[in-house]
């Protein structure tokens, strides 16, 4: 969350509440701009990483949706920090009340913010894995239309990913809004049914993968 403190106001919240104001907040200001921060801080893991081009579809999956709950959990190390001086500042406040606060945002945010985090790493880890596969796939071949699909893939990626935590974030900014954990609930049965059929593709191609390694060394 490194760009919180260089850029302090940017997802400051829109002083206006009409719904339109707050779905582009959501979606670009939070939403897109933290699945691009995973996506940068994904990429820059894999180059790293010497194995990175023989990793598995499968394996980039698990990456990103790594990638995201680190930054879920560094996000709500954050949070508590912030929450935790805000009710300092409160009057009547005494360590009882503190705690018992404290204690109430730790079991919301790991039920539901790290899970939402996982379900957008998965997200955007299918489509980064669609991409792998076309450069495993055509690996002798240099070609631009390639390429263009290999862009359009990781744009999707981001964009579905930011998509998803964009409306789990308009929940929370909804005003008066008194059916934030019904739709949390929703919404993450939504993700996590979405992300076992994505996680299921990719080990089926994974599989497919090793089968003609195997064969090749066989022959």
């Amino acid at each position: 969350s490194l760009y919180y403190f260089l850029f302090p106001n940017l997802c400051s919240e829109p002083a206006s509440y009409s719904f339109l104001t707050l779905f582009i907040f959501c979606i670009i200001q939070i939403g897109c701009l933290e699945e691009l921060s995973k996506f940068i801080m994904f990429k820059w893991v894999s180059y790293e990483r010497p194995s990175e081009k023989n990793d598995l579809p499968i394996a980039i999956i698990f990456y990103s949706m790594m990638t995201s709950v680190g930054f879920a959990i560094t996000e709500n190390i954050s949070y508590l920090i912030n929450w935790k001086y805000k009710l300092l500042s409160a009057p009547y406040m005494n360590e009882q009340i503190l705690t018992s606060a404290l204690s109430s945002m730790t079991v919301s945010r790991s039920l539901y913010a790290v899970v939402a985090h996982m379900v957008c790493g998965i997200i955007m880890g299918y489509f980064l894995a669609k991409a792998h596969l076309l450069k495993i796939q055509f690996a002798n071949l240099n070609s631009k239309l390639i390429t263009i699909k290999k862009i359009f893939y990781i744009i999707c990626g981001i964009g579905c990913a930011s998509l998803y935590h964009g409306i789990y974030d308009l929940n929370l900014h909804l005003p008066d809004n008194q059916w934030v954990f019904y739709f949390h609930a929703l919404n993450i049965i939504f993700g996590l049914v979405l992300s076992k059929f994505m996680v299921k593709e990719m080990i089926c191609q994974s599989e497919q993968l090793v089968n003609k390694s195997r064969e090749k060394n066989i022959n």
